[in-house]
């Protein structure tokens, strides 16, 4: 009987030993497994991280990319538009085009193909075509392009921002009388069927004008620097003095028709006669940015006694949009 026991012992001792070994087999390969990984997967040090400080993370005032938008439900604003219209003074002219940019469809148009004086909108066109030399390495943004007795040396960067910021004229005088510039403009107005537009784009139509803001839109032959760069002298326009040292406010027309829950990316074009506006332009892209509508908005006007006139269409296009958005949502 006892060397039975013992027998059942030693077996139970050899299973146990065995069962021992084979634990501490599993127990080595799991540890060397974790060593491997975090060999291969090291923990970032946090002693050498920075912290973030949320003030040193300004938004960048950019729409976002064309491909990125959502669609939306279109939204009617032909009666918005034919109800300002109709408020105009006798012998006013306008056109106008309303693009919804999430639906590619024109939401509001009014006598779209009339031939205006778009003034300073011109630049556009020259800004554009300075941007996409760059782009192909034709010449260099940094270099030095023009001299001017107020600002000094400017480079043909500066100069592009200023043309829209500013609508700088000690640039774009210099641009417009480039003949190979020139050339290049009239290609980009054929590229872009601006079949309406003439005299280096002087005088166009909203249509047209609304065919050149789509195509800074899509900003396909620009870099994201160069896009954030645009918009940015499209949306932070101070008043600053002018031709003859008078102080102009930039964004009296139709960016002051819009609260600050919409970003108006705006260039201004006007002309004054004495005592009215004998032209008086506004072509923006328009950014609301709770609901994530975007809309390319052009008014060209003539005869308008103020440009509050033009604010008030902002103003009546921004209610209508939210009306109609809530009652989408309702």
């Amino acid at each position: 009987m006892d060397r039975k026991r013992r027998r059942i012992f030693n077996s139970i001792a050899i299973i146990l030993a065995i069962a021992a070994g084979i634990g501490v087999i599993i127990v080595s390969f799991i540890i060397r497994s974790r060593v491997e990984n975090e060999i291969a997967n090291p923990l970032p040090d946090d002693s050498n991280t920075t912290p973030t400080n949320p003030d040193d993370e300004q938004e960048t005032p950019t729409p976002p990319i064309p491909d990125d938008i959502v669609t939306a439900k279109f939204l009617d604003l032909q009666p918005t538009v034919d109800r300002w219209a109709k408020s105009l003074d006798k012998g006013v002219r306008t056109g106008i085009v309303i693009y919804d940019l999430n639906n590619s469809k024109v939401a509001a148009s009014h006598n779209a193909d009339e031939v205006f004086n778009v003034a300073s909108i011109y630049k556009l066109l020259f800004v554009y075509d300075g941007y996409r030399q760059i782009a192909n390495g034709q010449e260099n943004g940094d270099s030095t392009y023009v001299h001017t007795a107020d600002k000094g040396d400017l480079t043909l960067l500066k100069c592009l921002d200023l043309m829209i910021r500013e609508s700088y004229n000690g640039c774009a005088n210099k641009m417009s009388s480039d003949p190979q510039r020139i050339a290049r403009v009239s290609s980009l107005m054929q590229e872009l069927r601006m079949d309406n537009t003439s005299n280096i784009g002087l005088q166009s139509t909203a249509n047209d004008i609304t065919k050149l803001l789509r195509n800074y839109w899509r900003h396909s032959e620009f870099t994201q620097a160069m896009w954030q760069g645009i918009t940015d002298s499209m949306l932070n326009q101070p008043p600053s003095p002018g031709d003859g040292g008078e102080v102009y406010d930039w964004r009296q027309g139709l960016p002051a028709g819009f609260s600050d829950k919409v970003k108006v990316y705006n260039k201004v074009g006007w002309e004054w006669a004495d005592d009215y506006w004998k032209t008086y332009a506004d072509a923006a892209i328009l950014e609301f940015s709770e609901s994530k509508r975007y809309y390319i908005m052009v008014v060209l006007t003539s005869g308008l006694k103020n440009a509050n006139k033009i604010s008030q269409l902002g103003t009546m296009v921004e209610d209508s949009i939210i009306f109609q958005s809530s009652d989408i949502m309702n």
